[in-house]
């Protein structure tokens, strides 16, 4: 110990591997001119002493993201963090990108789906990597459904309503779209209901899809006049008397209804 050895002072040290220096092997010498000993003298070691500075960890960490069913998989990114010194990605010396994958392809469903980088290009002196997971959410894509205009005459019973769908994804139709049930559409008018243009609301029903949310669109029922056949009666009178007075016969009432009651005029 010190004391044994008479020794004072302690030794001091230094090195170029500063907290700002780069990874890598630096050596440490020793400055023994602080020490002094009546019965010693002090020499620093030829063969220096030796600081490792070893990489850091960054973290890897894929961004989440989302898209809807049918789309193609965004451009995926990722942030890092951990960096030493006040660093930031722009100034870290840290070259290259992250690679990704994931098992989510045009075609899958409507999911939540893993996002898994790896180190791809990336590259660094001083730094190395881990690397985290992000998701992916698939968001249903959507389809309108319209209510097809219809056209009927005046007392006739309303037509069958139906619907057209449109923005199906993947080369699907209806057939293939997996949507199930059908929409509801109705009209507040009736096989009695003057000549008019009428709302066809149309509405979810019991329609239903894994992949595929629905926009609805009404169409429009048209009622059109019914067609009435005025005939000419038949009539007579004496040669050298004047005409009669002439008379017709109506038909093609619609709704139970009769001359006077038609509210036809004139």
């Amino acid at each position: 110990n010190q004391a044994a050895i008479n020794m004072t002072g302690t030794p001091s040290f230094s090195t170029l591997g500063t907290k700002a220096a780069d990874a890598g092997t630096y050596a440490i010498e020793a400055n023994v001119s602080a020490l002094s000993s009546r019965n010693y003298a002090f020499a620093p070691r030829a063969n220096k002493g030796s600081l490792i500075i070893t990489k850091a960890l960054v973290t890897v960490t894929a961004n989440d993201t989302s898209r809807n069913y049918g789309s193609l998989n965004p451009a995926f990114s990722a942030t890092l963090s951990g960096f030493k010194n006040g660093q930031t990605v722009s100034n870290s010396g840290i070259s290259g990108l992250a690679n990704f994958t994931t098992p989510a392809t045009q075609l899958s469903p409507v999911n939540v789906y893993d996002i898994v980088p790896d180190s791809g290009s990336l590259a660094s002196k001083n730094y190395r990597f881990q690397f985290a997971k992000g998701k992916m959410t698939i968001n249903k894509a959507q389809v309108t459904v319209i209510a097809d205009n219809k056209t009927k005459y005046y007392g006739e019973a309303l037509p069958q309503f139906t619907a057209t769908f449109s923005g199906f994804v993947n080369g699907e139709d209806l057939s293939k779209s997996g949507i199930t049930g059908t929409p509801a559409m109705v009209t507040n008018a009736v096989s009695s209901s003057p000549v008019d243009l009428y709302d066809i609301t149309i509405g979810q029903g019991n329609m239903a899809s894994n992949n595929y949310t629905f926009l609805f669109k009404n169409g429009t029922l048209v009622v059109r006049r019914a067609t009435i056949t005025v005939a000419a009666d038949s009539a007579s009178r004496i040669y050298g008397d004047p005409n009669p007075v002439f008379t017709a016969s109506y038909s093609g009432f619609v709704n139970n209804e009769s001359l006077a009651t038609s509210g036809i005029t004139g």
